[in-house]
């Protein structure tokens, strides 16, 4: 028995001694990296924790608050979670007051969106296309208005703080009650004998297209979709050698979405006498449900994390804040934000570490330091079921997503779950690194950010993996 004894303690002190000088190894290859001169004048927020202990590994400059970029996105998704549950569903009502269409938006960020379709094998614009064949089904061959309900949100649709020369990229669309397409549009654009044509997918005459494309033979494509004073009027701008496809977003995606369905109803020949109208649905209605789309929050948090996807986020801060509202009516960014602050202080983030400013991490003016996210992670890992929707969400290094270009060496290929992060100066990463040893929590924030400090971030959570993969 004493021999037993002191064999265990024996083994314990082996394994303790190991531990910490795997620890310091790590510590000094982390610490190495970040000195390196050209980092000199990047600011690093660094939390590592141990997962399933909560035991701190490296931190350097960990409650710094600094810019996350998209790495926002996982303090919304997490506070989605907790507020909503993990077995949400948006949904958008389709249904029928009197001879009017009525289309009751949830707040999907999902409505339309081609790839969710192409998961579930669904062909483009599915939702459109079914909604006429729902009409055409009910023998209706004659319309009144079109009413779309977007009063889930507010009618604030672009964030104050966003920048304005990006609004017409996909990435800062407008969030809408009733969204659809990712509130984007196609163009595709061709050069035939110095004839610039252009078309649009979907195919629509809602907006207005000014092509002011110069034909070229000699020059690279440079061309781009610009918008004007004048809502939905769009510039088409540049050189053209042969062709291109790009996207712009689109103003009043509920309006967007309105004068699709009506194309396409007419097109099958049913008559619209009256006309679209946003608006809240009539209170005296007998309103007549024809279907409901569901979206799960899974689909949701999956385009949120992995692909990026600012939409998402966006439409999770504002349906919590719609939670808390009379009817689950006109959620706020303002509400939205703090209701994501209440959550952090409710799992031990002092204030001073974070500033919540939208969802997506596209304004400039959030804040969130490395613990923050560490322990927004830690959150998520330590309940199940949190654990279970948010993990399959996260981008897999050489595999899925945003981070599937990198760790593709074997030795880090799928180990490495992360969110990452990016906007001009910011570079960020935060997730779970998997290896023999157990799964080990981090955070990585770079405020003045340069173009090695991607390869420095990667070399940390590489030397991670090696550290503990024995």
């Amino acid at each position: 028995m004493e021999k037993h004894s002191k064999n265990l303690v024996f083994v314990l002190l082996f394994y303790f001694t190991a531990v910490s000088f795997c620890s310091a190894d790590l510590n000094g290859r982390i610490s190495s990296l970040i000195s390196k001169s050209d980092q000199k004048n990047v600011q690093y927020g660094i939390s590592i924790i141990e997962a399933s202990t909560g035991k701190e590994i490296f931190s350097s400059n960990q409650k710094l608050p600094l810019m996350p970029a998209s790495n926002m996105k996982l303090a919304s998704s997490a506070a989605a979670i907790n507020y909503l549950g993990t077995d949400y569903q948006f949904r958008t009502a389709v249904g029928l007051c009197g001879n009017q269409l009525v289309i009751v938006g949830g707040g999907d960020p999902l409505f339309g969106d081609e790839q969710t379709l192409a998961n579930h094998n669904l062909p483009k614009l599915w939702p459109v296309d079914d909604i006429v064949k729902l009409i055409k089904d009910a023998n209706i061959t004659e319309l009144n208005n079109i009413i779309i309900d977007t009063t889930i949100f507010d009618d604030n649709r672009v964030h104050p703080s966003w920048p304005k020369e990006q609004l017409n990229q996909w990435y800062a669309c407008e969030v809408s009650g009733l969204n659809f397409n990712d509130n984007c549009i196609g163009i595709s654009v061709s050069n035939k004998n110095n004839n610039i044509a252009y078309s649009l997918d979907p195919q629509t005459g809602y907006l207005k297209i000014t092509n002011q494309i110069v034909p070229t033979s000699k020059k690279a494509n440079s061309v781009g979709a610009y918008r004007s004073n004048e809502e939905n009027s769009i510039y088409l701008k540049g050189q053209l050698n042969k062709s291109a496809q790009f996207t712009t977003t689109v103003e009043r995606p509920s309006g967007f979405f309105a004068y699709l369905l009506a194309e396409k109803i007419m097109q099958a020949g049913v008559k619209i006498n009256g006309r679209i109208i946003e608006g809240p649905k009539p209170e005296d209605c007998e309103f007549r449900s024809l279907k409901t789309y569901s979206t799960p929050i899974s689909d949701v948090l999956l385009r949120c994390n992995q692909d990026s996807l600012g939409l998402a986020a966006e439409s999770l801060v504002k349906t919590i804040a719609s939670t808390g509202n009379p009817g689950g009516k006109l959620g706020s960014w303002e509400q939205g934000t703090a209701m994501v602050g209440n959550y952090l202080g409710k799992i031990g983030v002092d204030n001073t570490q974070y500033k919540i400013d939208d969802g997506s991490g596209l304004s400039r003016n959030n804040r969130l330091s490395a613990w923050t996210l560490v322990m927004v992670l830690k959150d998520l890992y330590q309940d199940q079921h949190k654990r279970d929707i948010i993990m399959p969400t996260l981008s897999v290094g050489g595999v899925s997503g945003t981070a599937s270009k990198w760790f593709r060496e074997n030795k880090y290929r799928g180990k490495i779950l992360v969110k990452t992060g990016f906007i001009n100066g910011v570079r960020s990463y935060s997730g779970i690194c998997k290896t023999k040893s157990g799964d080990f929590l981090f955070s990585i924030i770079t405020n003045n950010s340069n173009g090695k400090s991607r390869e420095v971030m990667n070399k940390i959570l590489e030397a991670i993996v090696d550290n503990y993969d024995n």
